[in-house]
């Protein structure tokens, strides 16, 4: 069955024949002429020369003498003469949004040939409907009441009175800017239609077609159009076609012929033309529980169509098409469509592709946020944040350009812990050398986004990837538009004196570059057709596959996008959401008349702004029109995955990683062996496999480095006394010298955590430096009440050789031990901790036990530091096992030697030593048996805070 484009070149054809060259159609879209001369190409056998095809638009802009100009130049000028008549003082990026709004409502104005001074009336004035507005039907003067019923209250609130005064100022505005763009021959659409529209009134209009003119298939006029249709009528004997069919005119209530039966009663169809639609169709619902999910139906829609056509050596164009009532779904749809017999499909998209999902917009993005993000320390330096630097490093468009020096650089701020870094740290090579640079000029950036747009052009150019082209088309359109936004601004801000502040001039930004597209390029004359709706108007297909049929994608929710009020509109005979509504239900209705086969698609899921409800179209097929239409609903299996356990044989190769500790070249840390009693899965990650934990750059002191800078401190301050015998008072005069405290605390803030020289404590690390220094004051306090001490050792490294195997093997253990002291005669093995301890425990045998949640890990770790010391001490003095818990410190009596629940306080370690070996071996001899594997723990409790879970799936 053939299509009413076909069918209409047909009847051209036959009525015109070589004459046919002499005629003016005028239709909806430039790709509905296009399909339209491909009919025709078809039916003519010989060469002819093709009719002059124009959409109305173009008619009216070539009989217009008025120029069209771009929204956001007609926004400097609206928004100067806003601010000369009201006097505000709005800046520029609050006003733009609704001032776009407020040159629509004027556009619909001028198409509507409204009565500006009337609409734009002072508010008390509609009250005076009667008088005023005698002129009215008795419906408009009812609308025009419900209006002023909102503001005849006594009292208003903020919003109206607001709302009030900007009402009132809106027809000098009106008049002023329409005065200006008159003056200056430019406009948006509404003025040169209103220019044509007064053109004809007087008379005036002068227009020169070679022949014929015929209009087709256009829907929703305005009253210029329609003034023009009835021009073209009466001067050029205009012939009218209209698309749709016969029932929905004769079926007073549907929408989908509201415009349509009055254009018929205006321009009667030509009775020449008999269009017959196909009537006999299958339709089908697919209900798909996601949005993106979607695609899959496509997909499969696709393949069967496909291989009906297979035979053929190509894909007609009007044979496939996927529509899109929501064109995010644009990218999932053509990852969707399916290969036939290993061939991919040639696909034709007739949307834009939305600059806002495009690389370099998010790279934009980001630019964007590393200077809204920049931090003024102490001292008045600007320096970028590490998180918006790492973005950027990592951005697929820049690590492109120097993919080198991005990721020496990404480490090594990580490494360095660098939480804000100078724009001098990230000048590695010529490319982020040029894009971390800082601009607090509003031109001085948009010329650094230029430069910046030009460098990564010429950087991707040279690549070989497949996707490189289509960036190079997203970076010069976000090139020119970024060029022409700077030409404006350069120009509007000489000429009205207009100073945009950086913020401002990001958020314009923003708003400018989102509503950018790319279009496609390509043949429409071939493969398949994806489009959004709007690009269906007037074109047929033989297989048609709708997505996102819900409500609020089709029909199109309807906000609030105008500042004149519903009911004024509707008073005005201006298109509300009623007139909206309507034009969605023809496009959605006529798709159907032709095709074969339709699958209409929706997501049935809650989520978001999404409430899964299906259109109210669906609904009308079904219930008001009769359609037998059967549903298919596609689900998802979702379920956990089995977690398997995860089992690591001690084979040759992994037996080969553990050599080194075989051979003596390395050493077993106590905490290497805590992580393997833990868990020998987690070892095997840690220590074999060499899996190493994500770093991320701290940006506040956590527990770990916490930690680490009392450590530090506790090492920097009793350094001096190595080997002296240190009194009490010399503790105490130590306790009181805050100046020495505070320089070695911020010291040890500048090794640990900034990892850089001259780096000032603020925000809120002055509360941890705080309170490092409370626990350090008490630390040398509690010291003070064991003096007289002799400090004999700081960050002591020892480690001692354990046989296994009958002597095959010597095992290297040791490790770190924080500080080794004597007292009274008794060497003490102290061990720092600032997290929570447990002093005491069962047993030795109990410190081994892998399958006890509560193992005591410091426990042990202190006695392998004594074990180890003791190796290399030879003289007889005791040697107790003491963990400093820097918050028991405060506690009265502060108790630091660890309590074995058999034994009793661990005054003396080699009272433990040969237990602990005995079990330090047999342990040892499970780890390097090359036939007891690497398992998992049976405790999901040590899972929690493993570094590794994500692998095991275990929480």
């Amino acid at each position: 069955m053939k299509g009413f484009l076909h069918q209409l070149a047909e009847h051209f054809y036959h009525t015109y024949g070589h004459n046919i060259h002499a005629l003016t159609i005028i239709m909806p879209s430039k790709r509905a002429g296009a399909f339209f001369l491909k009919y025709l190409q078809s039916i003519a056998n010989e060469p002819i020369l093709t009719p002059k095809i124009v959409t109305i638009n173009e008619v009216v802009e070539d009989l217009s003498a008025i120029q069209k100009v771009d929204t956001l130049t007609l926004s400097f000028h609206l928004y100067r003469i806003y601010k000369e008549i009201t006097g505000t003082d709005e800046t520029f990026d609050s006003f733009y949004p609704w001032g776009t709004m407020l040159i629509s409502d004027f556009d619909d104005v001028d198409k509507y040939l409204v009565d500006a001074k009337l609409l734009f009336t002072h508010i008390e004035d509609y009250k005076l409907v009667d008088q005023k507005f005698d002129y009215l039907s008795e419906e408009q003067k009812d609308y025009l009441g419900k209006f002023w019923k909102s503001f005849s209250q006594k009292r208003r609130s903020k919003m109206q009175e607001r709302f009030e005064a900007t009402w009132n100022k809106l027809y000098d505005v009106y008049v002023a800017f329409r005065k200006f763009l008159i003056e200056e021959n430019i406009g948006y659409e509404g003025v040169l239609y209103r220019d044509l529209g007064e053109k004809i009134q007087d008379k005036s209009l002068v227009s020169n077609f070679p022949g014929p003119v015929f209009v087709v298939g256009l829907n929703a006029l305005n009253r210029c159009e329609i003034m023009l249709l009835s021009y073209l009528k009466e001067n050029h004997q205009a012939a009218f076609f209209w698309d749709i069919h016969p029932d929905f005119i004769a079926d007073k209530e549907h929408d989908a012929a509201f415009f349509l039966r009055r254009n018929l009663k205006l321009f009667p169809q030509d009775t020449d033309f008999d269009y017959r639609p196909l009537l006999d169709k299958k339709i089908e619902v697919v209900s798909v529980p996601s949005a993106i999910g979607q695609s899959q139906p496509v997909a499969a829609f696709v393949q069967e169509r496909l291989k009906a056509y297979q035979h053929k050596q190509h894909i007609r164009f009007d044979q496939i098409s996927i529509v899109l009532c929501d064109e995010d779904l644009l990218l999932p749809t053509i990852g969707a469509i399916p290969k036939v017999a290993g061939h991919a499909p040639t696909v034709n998209i007739t949307m834009g592709f939305p600059m806002k999902i495009t690389p370099i917009h998010s790279l934009i993005t980001l630019l964007i946020d590393l200077h809204r993000n920049i931090h003024v320390d102490g001292r008045g330096v600007r320096l970028f944040y590490h998180k918006n630097v790492q973005r950027i490093l990592n951005h697929q468009l820049v690590q492109m350009c120097d993919s080198d020096n991005s990721e020496k650089l990404s480490q090594s701020i990580i490494q360095e812990n660098k939480v804000y870094l100078h724009s001098n740290e990230l000048r590695r090579g010529d490319f982020l050398s040029s894009l971390f640079v800082f601009h607090h000029d509003v031109m001085a950036f948009n010329r650094y986004l230029l430069q910046m747009l030009q460098m990564i052009f010429a950087g991707i150019k040279e690549k070989e990837e497949a996707y490189v082209g289509m960036q190079e088309e997203f970076i010069f359109k976000a090139y020119k538009s970024i060029k022409r936004l700077g030409e404006l601004l350069d120009e509007n801000q000489k000429e009205q004196d207009l100073r945009l502040s950086l913020p401002i001039y990001f958020k314009l930004l923003r708003q400018y570059l989102s509503q950018e597209s790319l279009p496609f390029e390509g043949d429409p004359l071939e493969g398949v057709q994806v489009m959004g709706i709007l690009e269906t108007r007037l074109l047929d297909f033989e297989n048609v596959v709708v997505l996102s049929m819900n409500e609020g994608s089709m029909p199109k929710a309807s906000g609030s996008n105008s500042v004149i009020p519903y009911n004024l509109r509707r008073a005005f005979e201006l298109p509300s959401v009623e007139e909206k509504c309507a034009i969605y239900s023809y496009y959605f209705y006529r798709l159907l008349q032709h095709p074969k086969t339709v699958q209409l698609v929706y997501n049935s899921t809650t989520d978001g702004m999404n409430n899964g409800e299906r259109s109210r179209y669906l609904y009308q097929l079904q219930m008001q029109y009769g359609y037998s239409i059967p549903e298919k609903t596609i689900t998802y299996e979702v379920g956990s995955i089995d977690t398997k356990e995860i089992v690591v044989p001690k084979d040759e190769s992994v037996m080969q990683r553990m050599s080194p500790y075989l051979d003596g070249k390395r050493t077993l840390s106590p905490s290497a062996l805590n992580g393997y009693l833990d868990c020998p899965l987690r070892f095997y990650f840690r220590y074999v496999a060499n899996v190493m934990p994500s770093e991320e750059v701290a940006e506040e002191v956590d527990a770990r480095l916490f930690g680490n800078i009392y450590h530090k401190v506790m090492e920097d301050l009793y350094k001096p006394w190595m080997n002296q015998v240190v009194s009490k008072e010399m503790f105490l005069k130590l306790a009181k010298d805050d100046k020495r405290l505070d320089a070695t605390i911020l010291s040890a803030f500048r090794t640990e955590y900034f990892k850089v020289e001259n780096a000032i404590v603020q925000g809120r690390n002055v509360l941890v430096f705080e309170i490092v220094k409370k626990y350090v004051k008490k630390t040398i306090t509690v010291d003070s009440d064991h003096a007289p001490m002799t400090i004999l050792g700081l960050e002591v490294k020892k480690k001692k050789s354990i046989s296994i195997f009958d002597g095959k093997y010597h095992i290297f253990i040791g490790g770190t031990i924080d500080r080794v002291d004597e007292v009274d005669g008794k060497l003490r093995i102290i061990d720092y901790k600032s997290g929570t301890v447990d002093f005491n425990f069962n047993n030795v045998p109990s410190l081994f036990d892998s399958e006890d949640e509560g193992r005591n890990k410091a426990a042990l770790q202190t006695l392998i530091y004594g074990y180890v010391y003791g190796d290399h001490e030879v003289t007889d003095r005791h040697m107790s096992a003491g963990i400093y818990q820097i918050q028991a410190l405060f506690k009265d009596p502060f108790v630091s030697t660890i309590n074995s629940k058999e034994d009793g306080l661990v005054e003396d370690i080699k009272e433990q030593m040969p237990k602990l070996e005995t079990h330090l071996t047999q342990t040892f001899e499970t780890l390097f048996n090359s036939s007891i594997p690497f398992v998992q723990t049976e405790c999901e409790a040590k899972c929690t805070y493993c570094d590794y879970n994500k692998i095991c799936r275990k929480v």
